[in-house]
């Protein structure tokens, strides 16, 4: 199995991000068109963490999400049920909480609410877009009833460097949450974005960096099938010294 390692020191990124001025129109990070695997189950170093299950006719539809404990045991309350419209989640609900998805005349997620159903309190996940970038979104409203308020602006200035970064603010204490994300030059998909409708960008990782809580993440795909990783080590580093401060190992099934 070929292994797939890509690091670039995050300085490099941050000149490109600050010597462009426009971003650009690329299509690095848009839908892809090759064969779409299903995804069966995720371990976690060695134990599983999450399991899928799918039904109707073609059995393409996820029915149920199924989450474990790192002893292996399911965690009550969490299964997710699932349900679709047109090809797309419209609505996911465990035991304590509600998401209903809704998108835009161009397929993109445009509105996520989610309630708390103990207590009935709403958030709102207003997700903003241009005539630039097609499926990216430039921007996200968070509202909720409590009166906590978020806003996070998406850059993509080095997009054709296939990386962006996320500022968010919110109302409670102004603070500034910047995270930079770029993604594999090969387009390993993130099987997590099969569950997930609020991963828009469809791939995966090879690194994280939040700047705010000074963390940074290198994502290794050890095994590949295609596009889709069949194994995926997490590292956490010092952003420093880029030593290794602990490692996690992410085993993926897919669906036969």
């Amino acid at each position: 199995m070929k292994k797939y390692k890509y690091f670039t020191l995050f300085i490099c990124c941050i000149i490109a991000l600050v010597s462009c001025s426009k971003a650009d129109n690329d299509s690095s990070l848009f839908e892809p068109a090759f064969e779409h695997k299903y995804l069966k189950s995720i371990s976690l170093n060695g134990t599983r963490w999450i399991e899928v299950e799918y039904s109707g006719a073609n059995k393409k539809e996820i029915s149920s999400i199924f989450y474990y404990d790192e002893n292996g045991n399911l965690v009550p309350g969490s299964t997710e049920t699932v349900a679709y419209k047109y090809g797309k989640i419209v609505e996911k609900t465990d035991g304590s909480f509600n998401w209903q998805y809704s998108y835009n005349a161009k397929n993109n997620l445009e509105k996520i609410i989610e309630t708390y159903k103990p207590t009935g309190d709403l958030c709102t996940y207003q997700y903003l877009y241009n005539d630039t970038l097609r499926n990216l979104p430039v921007g996200l409203r968070l509202t909720c009833t409590n009166s906590y308020a978020e806003e996070t602006i998406y850059d993509y200035k080095n997009l054709n460097n296939r990386s962006y970064i996320s500022f968010t603010t919110n109302n409670q204490n102004n603070n500034r949450s910047i995270i930079q994300k770029t993604k594999f030059i090969d387009n390993f998909i993130n099987p997590l974005h099969e569950l997930n409708p609020d991963i828009f960008d469809y791939y995966m990782d090879n690194i994280y960096q939040d700047f705010s809580r000074n963390e940074l993440y290198e994502y290794t795909i050890e095994s590949n099938s295609g596009h889709y990783p069949l194994e995926v080590t997490e590292s956490k580093l010092d952003p420093k010294t880029l030593s290794v401060i602990f490692t996690n190992t992410y085993t993926y099934e897919y669906v036969k």
